[in-house]
């Protein structure tokens, strides 16, 4: 895999990161900050949930995206 592979692939990477970042941060928010009242329960468990597939989605981008800065440094 060529450098500009690479970092196109780190730019896709990135790209996820942010969408999923803002995503789980919305959600949080869903959760946390009910103004208006008790959230139906079912509604809140799937806000959680989909919070925590998030969470791991982004940990497993943030491992990619680190194993492509290695690769990137290693061959630079």
């Amino acid at each position: 895999m060529t450098d500009n592979d690479l970092r196109r692939h780190l730019a896709d990477v990135e790209a996820q990161l942010r969408t999923l970042r803002g995503e789980s941060e919305g959600l949080t928010e869903q959760v946390g900050g009910q103004e208006d009242g008790p959230q139906d329960p079912e509604d809140t468990a799937a806000a959680l949930t989909n919070a925590e597939e998030n969470g791991a989605l982004i940990d497993l981008l943030e491992q990619r995206r680190e194993s492509l800065l290695r690769q990137l440094d290693q061959d630079g």
